[in-house]
């Protein structure tokens, strides 16, 4: 004859395994499904800048524009600015630089020629912030 206890012992062993591998075996509940973006007319195509306005393809600089120039490692270069009814702009160290009738990417690259008397490898970026 066995003893009491170990039936107890052996019957709430099994129930705990049996209990564990109906846990491991059991289906996980399927997840909700995804919401498809909300669809939005196309708009025309535009180039965005970071921190600024939303500049069209074909956009050139003009008087009251408001920039920030930004020199990669050189916080003495870079400020922001308003360009002045001249079509100028006033950067510390580069002085005055025509700005009016140049494209973002143009003033980058007349900002560099610039900037190499004072700074070795110059890196501008033009951010247009507000168009006038």
């Amino acid at each position: 004859m066995k003893p009491v206890f170990f039936d107890s012992m052996l019957s709430l062993s099994l129930g705990i395994a049996t209990g564990a591998h109906a846990q491991a075996t059991a289906k996980p509940a399927p997840a909700a499904p995804a919401k498809a973006a909300p669809t939005t007319p196309t708009a025309p195509a535009v180039t965005p800048t970071v921190a600024g306005a939303v500049v069209p393809p074909d956009y050139v600089i003009g008087p009251e524009d408001v920039l920030t120039i930004v020199f990669w490692r050189e916080k003495d270069l870079s400020s922001e600015v308003v360009v002045r009814p001249d079509g100028r702009i006033s950067i510390p160290l580069l002085q005055d630089v025509i700005a009016a009738g140049l494209t973002p990417e143009q003033l980058r690259d007349r900002l560099n020629v610039q900037a190499q008397r004072y700074v070795e490898d110059p890196n501008a970026t033009v951010v247009v912030k507000e168009i006038k």
